[in-house]
């Protein structure tokens, strides 16, 4: 793989979105009670793990370190979902929050893509590409528990 600007920035972009998908549902992760839903999350939790590890070995491919998402974005997601999961814990409101977070990683991919897609070599675009269906699936999967 070539060493360009557009394949690092688009892998650590997946690294990073990735990486705060999985930490967004640790957050949630005490509150959930139901037994089926705390297996999707764990599954969900498994994949963005999969894929900021791919990300991290293709920028180590190319001797670059990921960018790691900021401390006081790490801060802000934690303290929001707290507040959300003290309020309400119910099935429906913990896949509410995390399908938010889904569209929330779609819509920053799709704007990645769009970015440097042109310039990104295959593996990386197909990567980011990999990345906003996982979401995307995650998402609908956990539909059926909104009421």
């Amino acid at each position: 793989m070539e060493n360009t600007e557009q394949n690092i920035e688009l892998l650590n972009d997946i690294y990073q979105d990735t990486k705060m998908g999985e930490e967004s549902i640790k957050n949630i992760l005490p509150s959930v009670e139901d037994k089926e839903l705390l297996e999707h999350f764990q599954a969900q939790m498994s994949g963005y793990s999969e894929y900021y590890n791919k990300a991290r070995e293709l920028l180590a491919k190319q001797q670059e370190i990921p960018k790691e998402n900021g401390m006081m974005e790490k801060m802000m997601v934690g303290m929001s979902t707290k507040v959300n999961t003290l309020i309400d814990k119910t099935p429906s409101h913990l896949a509410e929050m995390v399908i938010q977070g889904c569209n929330m990683g779609v819509i920053q991919m799709t704007k990645h893509l769009n970015q440097y897609e042109d310039q990104a070599e295959n593996e990386v675009v197909k990567l980011a590409r990999d990345v906003m269906k996982f979401e995307e699936e995650s998402a609908k999967k956990l539909q059926k528990y909104l009421q």
